[in-house]
């Protein structure tokens, strides 16, 4: 999120937009990363149980997270335009569950939300919150063709480090203070 931890709220739904997947890009994104034939061909995918030409999962989940990228740019710069000083994003420590629940054809406009599940606190990075996300693929009939589960980090706006991290920084910075202490021990 490009929102302090302090101010994502649980539950709120991000709508992250919509794209039409056509044929050509289905084919083409195959050809370069998924070469299965029911991604390559309408022809050689109709013999088998899949009827017809269908996108690779990947090409979804990708699509979805150039989605969220994008719409995190675009809070970013709602914030800034409000004169707000917008929040610190963190990499994803991972991915907890992933589904792709129904095909994706030509022709299906397929609709990204990103919705925070919960939130709290990291427990091994000083500064930071875990955001534990839902993003949500739906197609033009409202069936959900994908659904994973992430996890994200967010920097914490108010966060002070504790009196005993700031006086180690500090001792640090003290030439010679560290051979000195390595030749106590």
């Amino acid at each position: 999120m490009t929102r302090w931890f302090e101010d994502i709220t649980v539950d709120e739904a991000f709508p992250l937009g919509s794209h039409t997947f056509e044929a050509d890009e289905i084919v083409r994104f195959a050809r370069q990363y998924d070469p299965q034939y029911f991604h390559l061909d309408a022809d050689g995918a109709a013999h088998s149980h899949f009827r017809g030409l269908v996108a690779s999962g990947w090409h979804t989940v990708v699509i979805g997270h150039r989605k969220m990228v994008d719409a995190l740019g675009a809070e970013e710069e709602r914030l800034r335009g409000l004169g707000q000083e917008p929040g610190v994003s963190g990499p994803s420590p991972g991915v907890n569950r992933m589904d792709f629940k129904a095909p994706v054809r030509p022709g299906d406009t397929v609709t990204y939300t990103l919705t925070v599940t919960g939130k709290r606190p990291s427990n091994s990075i000083p500064g930071w919150g875990l955001l534990f996300n839902s993003l949500d693929a739906v197609n033009q009939h409202g069936e959900t063709v994908y659904h994973a589960e992430l996890v994200g980090f967010s920097k914490l706006r108010d966060y002070r480090k504790p009196l005993r991290l700031r006086l180690l920084e500090a001792l640090t910075k003290i030439p010679g203070l560290g051979k000195l202490l390595a030749q106590r021990s």
